[in-house]
């Protein structure tokens, strides 16, 4: 995927064209845990477009402050994603705030897993 500068008449419907046009939808891999990306997972930063799964770029914004891309380091404070804040998924991209993304129910819960494993019983 060619990654520009970012242009700011991007739109959600850009991003997902361009995502799905640069790549097959088997070939959308995601920089930070290296697994493909489910297609409801896609995360976009807006402005760089460089594509995450939304656990894995989410998880990096709750280290980060201010929040910056992995791959590029610019600064971003919304992302463009299938996933709305209530869990629900769209039909097309949608952009939302990292900030509310962040404390969203679904993304909580999967912190807790994450930093929380339930211990293995013997």
């Amino acid at each position: 995927m060619s990654k520009g500068k970012g242009l700011p008449s991007t739109t959600p419907e850009d991003v997902a064209a361009s995502a799905a046009s640069d790549h097959d939808a088997d070939d959308l891999t995601c920089a930070i845990c290296l697994d493909q990306i489910k297609v409801e997972e896609i995360c976009a930063v807006k402005g760089c477009e460089h594509v995450y799964c939304g656990k894995c770029i989410l998880a990096w914004a709750v280290q980060k402050e201010p929040v910056w891309c992995p791959q590029c380091k610019a600064p971003f404070s919304t992302l463009l994603t299938y996933r709305k804040l209530d869990g629900t998924l769209s039909d097309f991209p949608v952009e939302e705030s990292v900030c509310l993304l962040k404390r969203a129910h679904w993304f909580e819960s999967h912190m807790k897993v994450s930093v929380h494993p339930t211990p293995c019983m013997a």
